[in-house]
């Protein structure tokens, strides 16, 4: 993503307001352009988007692609960041809408809640604004008859967590409440087609360009079951993982306290002999001892995010396999006739 410098260069009226969103206005050709740089390639990409802000509503009105990088390094970061001023410079020297709204990524399968996509959307929220919101599209799930395209953005409790606490420790969630449920919240879209677009698409139509595809209406749900199911298996391992890791935090303290404490009896017994003898007494606090080194506790963030994704992926099954049920006993009455 682009650092908060180059943006502003271009973007001065960036939305800094707190003001919930209710909505997402996206436009019909920003929706095709979205759809055609993902299907273009058969890994994951990703883009900016542009528009405006109205109230408590968002106006995504344009958007473009971001390069594919070689290799993550500064230079290539550099070189991300020079593009996308010079795009962003481009787009205001035509007067076109050019305020970054946010961005939007493919995801072919999985849940949107990774750990990379909540550490790109909290660079975006923190340095221009909470209204900055990003467009997750899946291409497996539109093929499949279903325009898989959904807007989140990190909330306003999760926002809260992360400035009090980087580390998103046991105590820091529990005082503030935050739960798997409470990290992304998902923004309703609205797409919008200008007199324009809908001239575009009549031509479209007309010239025979835009045609059916009737893989759309294939009933086998097996491979995208089977696929589901197996990032779920993988997510639950990966929640066991990270409750071991808990679990191995808290039993190393229960041990280190232990130690401690028969340190300092030794310590005191040792104490009063050398009392007896009048002697100097030794102290009871040694920082240098590793016994009373505090034991970094692992970030709980992790497994709130797989949680969360556990939670994705059970509700995407459900869903999927409903409309698919739909689609079957659809087919079985149709034969019947």
């Amino acid at each position: 993503m682009a650092s908060k410098s180059a943006w502003q260069k271009v973007s001065e009226g960036s939305n800094e307001s707190s003001d919930k969103l209710t909505e997402i206005c996206l436009d019909g050709l920003t929706v095709l352009k979205i759809i055609k740089h993902c299907h273009e390639f058969s890994h994951e990409v990703t883009g900016s988007l542009v528009g405006l802000d109205k109230d408590n509503k968002l106006e995504v009105t344009n958007c473009f692609p971001y390069p594919v990088l070689e290799a993550d390094s500064e230079e290539s970061q550099s070189s991300l960041d020079d593009y996308q001023l010079e795009m962003l410079k481009m787009l205001r020297d035509v007067n076109v809408d050019n305020n970054c709204v946010g961005w939007y990524q493919s995801r072919f399968m999985g849940a949107s809640c990774t750990a990379e996509l909540v550490e790109t959307q909290l660079q975006y929220q923190s340095s221009l604004g909470n209204k900055m919101v990003v467009i997750v599209y899946n291409p497996v799930r539109t093929m499949r008859g279903n325009l898989a395209l959904h807007a989140y953005r990190l909330s306003d409790t999760f926002m809260k967590a992360h400035k009090k606490d980087k580390n998103f420790t046991q105590e820091s969630l529990t005082a503030m409440e935050l739960e798997s449920s409470k990290i992304l919240e998902e923004i309703p879209i609205k797409i919008t087609n200008t007199p324009l677009n809908q001239a575009l698409l009549y031509e479209l139509r007309k010239d025979a360009q835009l045609t059916c595809r009737f893989n759309r209406l294939n009933l086998s749900i097996n491979p995208v079951l089977e696929k589901e199911m197996g990032e779920l298996v993988t997510c639950v391992a990966e929640l066991t993982e990270e409750q071991a890791k808990f679990q191995r935090y808290e039993r190393d303290c229960v041990q280190q306290k232990q130690r401690r404490s028969n340190w300092l009896q030794e310590r005191r017994l040792e104490n009063a002999k050398r009392k007896e003898d009048g002697q100097e007494q030794l102290p009871e606090n040694e920082p240098a001892n590793p016994v009373f080194k505090k034991i970094p506790e692992p970030s709980r963030l992790q497994s709130l995010l797989v949680s969360k994704q556990i939670h994705t992926y059970c509700d995407q099954i459900n869903r999927f396999a409903g409309n698919s049920f739909s689609k079957i006993f659809l087919a079985g009455s149709l034969h019947k006739d």
